[in-house]
């Protein structure tokens, strides 16, 4: 038994901890009669998979930067809104095509925002 398949097998992380689990585990393995699957489910039960502070600090930022993206949605948000009541009143033609112009940049900024957040999102779930 190799120390990845025992990664891969157990879902634990690469840690000194769980190092030594495995070279128990694998002496266990070695001298007995139980199969891999049995030692990854023993295995399983003994490895820490618990975050560490780094992972945990990290974490934290990423769910700070997601509110701060999510005020700069509402604030594009508000613009929009505006931008719109600008158009309802009578304009020039050119004051028109500014607004809309305008709307349609804040548009596009919240769709690159939204994608951000998922990115983020997805990398601490």
């Amino acid at each position: 038994m190799m120390w990845s398949e025992f990664i891969e097998g157990t879902g634990c992380k690469d840690t000194q901890h769980n190092y030594e689990v495995f070279r128990n585990l694998e002496i266990l393995y070695t001298n007995s009669e139980m199969t891999k699957a049995q030692i990854y489910d023993y295995g399983r039960k003994l490895v820490d998979n618990s975050k560490t502070e780094q992972e945990t600090e990290v974490e934290g930022v990423i769910r700070d930067t997601i509110k701060i993206l999510r005020n700069s949605i509402n604030w594009s948000q508000f613009e929009i809104r505006q931008y719109a009541g600008l158009l309802l009143k009578e304009c020039t033609p050119a004051d028109t095509k500014y607004y809309q112009a305008r709307i349609d940049e804040e548009k596009t900024r919240i769709k690159d925002l939204e994608s951000r957040i998922r990115l983020l999102r997805a990398s601490i779930d």
